[in-house]
């Protein structure tokens, strides 16, 4: 008995179905030999064609039923996912975007569009079909991860929150679910979401290796170095040989965290793994030029811009290493990347200090001060979305609640010292205002080890801020007595192998608020205060990239009100610490380089040795701004460094000297 067309498509159907593929084809050949121009039987033979991968037989059948039937969306569909598996992406667009307009209310032609979408990297255009699966109520876990994960790559962020959301609702513990929070946190820099998200997925799930590199990079951007440290350890340790990406990025962490040894290690097997790799080259030049090898620093850059002849990082450190000093190649370099508005923020600022470093190098005023206003516009306004921007009422507030403590303490002779205490020696200022000389010039006394920023004292201020704001000023001395002992052991657990030398400094900026309680936690430690001209130390602040801790440095207006306050808590300060607390005026050490370090040396209470006569002769790492400078001969013209601008800001510059006083020391 003959089959009629419509049993044979039934027969074909129920024979794919079952995988007996041989069967379908040939009761599909006889569907086309009774019927030639039937488009159901054509797109159905294109389809089984496709799955025995004769894509040469499934491309003719197909676009012949398309021919035949122009109304025919699956056919349309499954000319487009031949067409996509090819590679042929346009083609697969504008067939499925025919197969949409023929049956807009079918899952399918949305889910299939969406993935052709998703392969030709058109992120918004897959966010888009996704989003009328969502409508037709046809989304299922895996539309809405994806949803979610296009919506983020397309920088759809009211979108990638909505799919989270469902995907929560639908499918709360989704394996992928803590991942694409992550994600979601990350591409907006929202860095203190971030860690959080990370902690709850570690709550979670103990041992989650994604959640610890999470946690690590949003400390690390959040400027607690230690913290981003620790949290990536365990992806350290967790493998007997890590990877050469983890051995850079924790490479990368403890260069910042100043754990010079381990920085060497890992940033060194790294670039050993991966000798062509920019990221690698990039991080090891940075490594040296903190060490002071420029040649060797420099040499890293340009081999990164062999390999990648605009890797933004190279070009920005080639520029550190240069100070600014670069050619044109380098300087066209990085103005395209300055000129790409799709730069994430971040990125485009360290490209605009870069540029204006280089104008302010070549004495270009207007230009480098543009450049310079634009770029910390861009950090001052990610600092405003990530909730870090710099509240002046708060800083306020806070000093003067710093002040009335630093009176309490004094007043009740609060003392915690031990005899065995190290002799620790705080170098403080605002920076930029020569913590980094007086530190090389005490370094290079033999009995000092040079401890660098160290992170701790602002650690301990904070802690000690939090406590101060719930119970008053006045009960300071009764919150030391109970926070005394485990401060100090936080402090004295954190210092460096000082390698047998009795004294050590620590020349973290943000010591200066500190004083009274570092004070009463070391009664033996001594503490150097460094000035300079106010214009000079804010210009400078405003033409570096600090950390996001350091809120008020990228606006003139914030900047002028922080020093002001710090500046004045200082002098209060004073008022109680008597010679525990000296002054070195950097205009003046400059001035008269000679007398200027025996007094360095005579504050820190240290006989005289004359290795301080060469403090630029170091050999050891600086993890500063001044990495550079601190390895010359002092010299008069590094201390009017805001000169090239004073005429052209000289409002502001007169403002800042009446606002700011200067100590006496």
């Amino acid at each position: 008995m003959t089959k009629t067309l419509d049993q044979l498509l039934d027969a074909a159907a129920r024979s794919q179905a079952s995988g007996q593929l041989d069967a379908a084809d040939r009761d599909l050949r006889a569907a086309l030999d009774l019927a030639p121009d039937d488009a159901e039987a054509h797109q159905m033979r294109g389809t089984l064609k496709l799955a025995q991968g004769d894509a040469a037989s499934a491309r003719h059948h197909l676009t012949r039923a398309c021919e035949l039937a122009p109304d025919y969306w699956q056919a349309f569909i499954s000319l487009a996912g031949l067409s996509w598996r090819e590679g042929k992406l346009d083609e697969a667009i504008g067939q499925a975007t025919r197969a949409i307009e023929l049956a807009p209310a079918q899952p399918l032609v949305w889910r299939q569009a969406s993935l052709i979408r998703e392969a030709a990297r058109d992120h918004a255009g897959a966010s888009a079909a996704l989003q009328h699966l969502t409508q037709l109520k046809a989304a299922n876990d895996k539309d809405l991860l994806r949803l979610a994960l296009n919506a983020i790559l397309a920088r759809q962020f009211v979108d990638a929150a909505n799919a989270i959301r469902l995907l929560e609702q639908a499918a709360p513990t989704h394996p992928n679910l803590w991942a694409v929070k992550i994600e979601f946190a990350r591409a907006r820099a929202s860095w203190q979401e971030l860690a959080s998200t990370a902690r709850q997925w570690l709550q979670v799930a103990p041992g989650q290796l994604a959640a610890n590199e999470a946690l690590a990079q949003a400390l690390f951007e959040l400027g607690d170095i230690d913290g981003a440290a620790e949290a990536f350890a365990p992806i350290i340790k967790a493998s007997t040989a890590p990877s050469p990406s983890q051995q850079l990025t924790f490479g990368r962490i403890c260069l910042n965290a100043q754990r010079f040894g381990e920085a060497e290690h890992y940033l060194g097997a790294a670039l050993a793994a991966l000798p062509a790799s920019p990221d690698a080259l990039t991080a090891n030049a940075r490594l040296n030029m903190l060490r002071g090898e420029t040649g060797t620093a420099e040499n890293l850059c340009r081999q990164a811009l062999s390999q990648q002849p605009r890797h933004l990082r190279a070009l920005t450190q080639l520029t550190s290493v240069l100070r600014g000093r670069i050619d044109e190649a380098t300087r066209r370099g990085l103005l395209a990347h300055w000129q790409d508005e799709t730069l994430a923020a971040m990125e485009r600022a360290s490209t605009g200090f870069a540029l204006a470093d280089a104008a302010f190098r070549s004495q270009q005023a207007d230009e480098a001060l543009k450049l310079y206003d634009a770029a910390n516009q861009l950090r001052w306004q990610i600092a405003c979305d990530q909730d870090q921007a710099y509240d002046p009422v708060l800083a306020r507030n806070d000093m003067e609640l710093l002040g009335e403590a630093a009176r309490a303490l004094s007043a009740s002779g609060a003392s915690f010292g031990k005899a065995d205490d190290p002799r620790l020696v705080f170098i403080t200022g605002m920076p930029r205002s020569g913590t980094t000389l007086v530190e090389s010039i005490l370094g290079a006394h033999p009995d000092v080890h040079a401890g660098g920023e160290l992170p701790t004292g602002p650690k301990l201020l904070e802690n000690f801020l939090f406590e101060l704001r719930k119970h008053g000023a006045q009960a300071a001395p009764d919150i030391l007595a109970r926070l005394a002992p485990m401060f100090r052991e936080t402090y004295l657990a954190a210092l460096p192998d000082t390698e047998g030398k009795p004294v050590v400094t620590d020349k973290m900026p943000g010591n200066a608020l500190a004083v009274p309680l570092l004070a009463a936690l070391f009664p033996s430690a001594r503490f150097v205060y460094c000035q300079r001209d106010p214009f000079n130390v804010a210009i400078s602040i405003y033409r570096h990239q600090f950390p996001w801790t350091y809120s008020w440095a990228h606006r003139l207006d914030d900047l002028a009100d922080f020093f002001e306050r710090y500046v004045r808590t200082v002098a209060t300060y004073r008022d109680h610490q008597g010679d525990r607390l000296a002054i070195i005026d950097y205009d003046a050490l400059v001035d008269d380089p000679q007398a200027g370090r025996r007094m360095v040396v005579a504050q820190a209470a240290l006989d005289w040795d004359d290795h301080c006569l060469e403090s630029q002769a170091l050999d050891r790492y600086v993890a500063t701004f001044s990495s550079l400078q601190v390895r010359q001969p002092i010299a008069k013209s590094s201390a009017d460094g805001g000169g090239m601008f004073r005429e052209k800001l000289a409002e502001y510059a007169a403002d800042l000297t009446r606002r700011v006083p200067r100590l006496e020391g």
